[in-house]
């Protein structure tokens, strides 16, 4: 019974970001714009993020304030995401 409930304790956990996705598409599809990278916009945004967590903990910035690091992280995820948008737009027109 154990085995079933980290079988659905992942799945939770690895659905949440698909579904955000799958919500940004719906969103951007009901504006007329038919967004076909949002998957790959989510990987390059968590590969630069596992990147600035890898590069402040051997900084040992990570260790001694773990929040901070990953407040770090993830804003510097977005900034890539946004590039990557802004190339995907400027590169398509």
């Amino acid at each position: 019974m154990a085995l079933f409930g980290d079988i659905l304790g992942a799945t939770i956990i690895f659905a949440v970001p698909l579904m955000l996705v799958a919500l940004g598409g719906m969103f951007s599809e009901r504006s007329g714009i038919i967004n076909i990278a949002l998957e790959g916009i989510m990987i390059i945004g968590a590969l630069f993020g596992c990147l600035a967590l890898g590069k402040l903990n051997t900084m040992g910035f990570g260790v001694e304030h773990p929040y901070l690091g990953m407040i770090i992280a993830i804003l510097i995820a977005a900034v890539a995401r946004c590039n990557i948008l802004v190339t995907i737009s400027i590169c398509s027109d």
